[in-house]
C-alpha cells in the first residue's frame, strides 16, 4: 500500500482479524493532526467536552467513539451547524474533515487490493492486536515509581494529559510522541 508502513501493516492485520473497518477509522486519525483541540486557557473545559468520547481502557477506541460523534453530525446538521457544533465540542472542523477524507482513500486503497471491508463489530481485542503490529515501537513499561514510561528504545514518555485512560497501566503503546 503506498501509505505509512506502520498503517499499512495494521490494516492487512486488521483484514485477518475481522477489524478492517475500525482499523481504516483509526488509522485515518493517526494519519492527520489530532482534532480534539486543547487550548492552554481551556484545558478543563476542552477536556469536558472530550470527555463523551473517551473510552477509559483505550485512547484507540476512543477514535472510534469520536469518529460515530463526527459521522451523527454530518448526517444530521448543515455544515455551519456542523462547524459550530466543532467549535462547541473544542474539535478542529477541517482536521475532521481531513480525517474523514483520509478514510474514504484508505477505504478505496484496501478495495483495489480486494480486502474485504465488513460491518464494524467493535471488538476491542481485534482492534488491539491489529494496532499491536503496526506499533511496535510504542510499547513501553510503566516505571515502578512514577508516571512515566519506558518504551522499546529504551527512550522514556508520560502519556498524553488529555487521554481517557483511567488507570495508567502497566503497558501502554504509544501512536505518537510529542517533546
Amino acid at each position: 500500500l503506498p501509505i505509512d508502513p506502520r498503517i499499512g501493516r495494521m490494516i492487512f492485520a486488521a483484514d485477518e482479524e475481522d477489524a478492517l473497518r475500525e482499523i481504516l477509522i483509526i488509522a485515518g486519525a493517526l494519519e492527520i493532526q489530532d482534532p480534539r483541540e486543547r487550548p492552554r486557557e481551556q484545558q478543563e473545559k476542552a477536556d469536558e467536552k472530550h470527555a463523551p468520547f473517551l473510552d477509559e481502557n483505550s485512547d484507540f477506541m476512543s477514535y472510534l467513539k469520536l469518529w460515530d460523534f463526527w459521522q451523527n453530525l454530518k448526517d444530521k446538521t448543515s455544515r455551519n451547524q456542523l462547524r459550530k457544533a466543532c467549535r462547541e465540542n473544542f474539535l478542529s472542523y477541517n482536521r475532521m474533515r481531513e480525517w474523514s477524507d483520509v478514510y474514504v482513500q484508505l477505504l478505496q486503497l484496501v478495495k483495489g487490493q480486494s480486502l474485504e471491508v465488513k460491518k464494524r463489530r467493535d471488538d476491542y481485542d481485534a482492534i488491539h492486536r491489529s494496532v499491536l503490529t503496526g506499533l511496535l515501537y510504542g510499547v513501553a513499561q510503566k516505571e515502578e515509581t512514577g508516571n512515566e514510561y519506558r518504551s522499546t528504545n529504551s527512550g522514556k514518555f508520560v502519556l498524553w494529559p488529555g487521554s481517557g485512560l483511567k488507570k495508567k497501566p502497566a503497558w501502554a503503546v504509544g501512536a505518537e510522541r510529542l517533546e
